[in-house]
């Protein structure tokens, strides 16, 4: 079973990442997705990490806006989280998905095949724009009431950003399945993605590897559980101690 979770987003944040890709020169795909491939690298405890990047390959001829079929695809990305600014960052997993532009038609599932392998990641990425609905707001005498998409994920975690055509929002859902994680386990991978974004926001300067993504609340387990200083005896022998350990 497959279940979502939205993940609020601030008005202040969402323009903040705009003005931020546009300052940069790269997409507001760029800068999300590098908030997600942080967001990963924390919770592999990776600096090397692996995700599912969902791409269009739809024909880009004459027409081929015409073509009908789905020319969804699934690229395998992989990324080092070096060191440096979040604007690096941004920049960085721009030049990742650039580098897999030609192989963005190759099939997944021939990949898998190849492979052996149900899944080749746990995670995923997508982003979608539907800017086609802004013909409708130009057309005489139609009206858009409501538009929805649905997405169905085959991935424990998938990331759906979404730049809403309306209020030009940028909008997160994470959606999971319950198989492999729980409702507790995804209100707090939704507290990462909501610190990373705000952290890119407020210093896109600032070193991301800085950042601990991590709330209070876990900080502070982590502390306890790291503070095993103890004072010993130091007026006997080793073998001595050992003996008073047993007893």
């Amino acid at each position: 079973k497959v279940s979502r979770v939205t993940v609020p987003i601030s008005p202040e944040v969402s323009d903040g990442i705009q003005r931020l890709a546009r300052s940069i020169g790269v997409s507001l795909k760029s800068v999300l997705l590098a908030a997600h491939l942080k967001v990963v690298g924390l919770m592999s405890g990776q600096a090397d990490v692996f995700t599912g990047l969902f791409v269009n390959g739809r024909p880009e001829r004459t027409d081929g806006e015409r073509v009908l079929g789905i020319f969804l695809n699934i690229l395998a990305l992989r990324f080092k989280l070096q060191g440096g600014a979040w604007a690096d960052l941004a920049r960085g997993a721009f030049e990742a998905e650039r580098e897999l532009l030609p192989f963005r038609r190759y099939p997944i599932q021939e990949l898998q095949r190849i492979h052996g392998a149900e899944n080749l990641f746990d995670t995923a990425f997508n982003f979608t724009h539907f800017h086609v609905y802004q013909r409708l707001q130009n057309m005489a005498g139609v009206e858009s009431l409501l538009h929805e998409g649905n997405e169905q994920t085959y991935y424990a975690l998938t990331a759906q950003f979404n730049l809403d055509e309306t209020s030009s929002r940028v909008h997160l859902a994470l959606e999971y399945r319950e198989l492999e994680l729980c409702p507790e386990q995804l209100e707090t991978i939704a507290g990462y993605y909501t610190r990373a974004l705000a952290a890119i926001v407020n210093d896109p300067q600032a070193r991301h590897e800085s950042l601990c993504l991590l709330s209070e609340r876990e900080q502070r387990l982590l502390a306890a559980w790291n503070e095993t200083h103890v004072d010993y005896p130091n007026d006997g022998c080793f073998h001595q101690l050992f003996e008073m350990q047993v007893e």
